[in-house]
Parts: structure tokens; C-alpha cells; sequence
């Protein structure tokens, strides 16, 4: 519905002025598939480190785009969220503040994948 409204206001509005539109869309990322192997081990290695209590396997997709799609087109793996703390502004808003402290926890679970995939390999 988006593109119909898109293209029907620009060309009226071009037509109004006795000009033409064109408008081509892309796709500017294909969808992002967790592969299941993969996304078990980072699960249980976030469960490992983080403790059950405070780790959350989503089960319905979500509509986010991201270029690790790519990554996962080529090579199995599994993309996952970090949780941030509280926050008062989405990650992509201007006045968002990272949140430093969660470096080192996330840096300790991406090698903690690494150190049982390879154990497990």
C-alpha cells in the first residue's frame, strides 16, 4: 500500500505541474534467517553466561533489516539482540546513549560461541 500511495501523490503531484515521476524501488537487504545449529549454541551459550533468568528465545520474526543477511546467506550463524538496559531512546535515535557497560558481557559471549564451536568442531 505504501508503494501505490507513493507513486499515486508524486505522479498527481508531478502531473499538477505538468511533469512525469519515476520511481524505482529496491530491496536494499534480503531477509535475515538464524540457522538453527548456530542459533542453539549462542543460545546456550548466553543461558552459560548469563543465566537462564535473562535470556529470551524470540519465536516470531521481526520486521528489523540488516546487512548481516548477507553473512548468513554465505555461511550458517545466527544473528541475536543484546539487551541494553533501560532506555529512554531507540538504539537509532539521535539522543540514544550506548550503553558501555554491556561491551564486556557481549564480548565474553562471542567468544565463549567461538570456544564451543570450535571444541564442538
Amino acid at each position: 500500500m505504501l508503494k501505490e500511495k507513493l507513486i499515486e501523490i508524486t505522479t498527481n503531484i508531478a502531473t499538477s505541474f505538468g511533469a512525469t515521476v519515476t520511481i524505482n524501488f529496491s530491496c536494499s537487504f534480503p531477509p535475515t534467517f538464524n540457522h538453527r545449529q548456530e542459533t542453539q549454541l549462542s543460545y546456550d551459550v548466553a543461558k552459560k553466561v548469563l543465566g537462564e533468568e535473562r535470556v529470551a528465545l524470540l519465536t516470531e520474526p521481526g520486521m528489523a533489516s540488516e546487512d548481516f543477511s548477507y553473512y548468513l546467506e554465505k555461511i550458517p550463524g545466527s544473528y541475536f539482540w543484546m539487551g541494553i538496559g533501560p532506555k529512554e531512546y531507540h538504539p537509532h535515535h539521535s539522543r540514544y546513549e550506548f550503553n558501555d557497560a554491556i561491551i564486556p558481557i557481549a564480548a565474553e559471549i562471542l567468544a565463549q560461541v567461538a570456544i564451543d564451536y570450535l571444541n564442538q568442531n
